[in-house]
């Protein structure tokens, strides 16, 4: 298993301060698809909380296939909360620039 923990210090477009917060798990290195969870706030003068689930599908050393689900709340200064529903689907292909000579 593989965990990810993300901290992040904001300075948005409006000018106030705020901060994320995101804990990422995979399952096993060894599987070839995987499930991932992830949960993730960010504050900023309302504030947002997250929960995605989905998947890695390692098809090779060099490529990856992503997916999922996210769902949360925004909240709104003027207007209450908003729901958030994402789909998800991304890609992570990897490959060499430059190769080291042993010697």
């Amino acid at each position: 298993m593989v965990s990810h923990l993300n901290l992040q210090a904001i300075f948005s477009r409006t000018h106030e301060p705020g901060g994320f917060l995101g804990l990422i798990v995979e399952g096993p290195q060894l599987w070839p698809a995987r499930p991932v969870l992830e949960l993730a706030g960010e504050r900023e003068r309302g504030g947002t909380g997250t929960l995605s689930a989905g998947f890695i599908w390692t098809v090779s050393h060099s490529l990856a296939l992503d997916g999922a689900i996210r769902v949360g709340r925004q909240d709104e200064a003027w207007e209450g909360h908003t729901s958030l529903v994402e789909l998800r689907v991304g890609l992570t292909w990897s490959f060499t620039v430059f190769r080291r000579n042993e010697r």
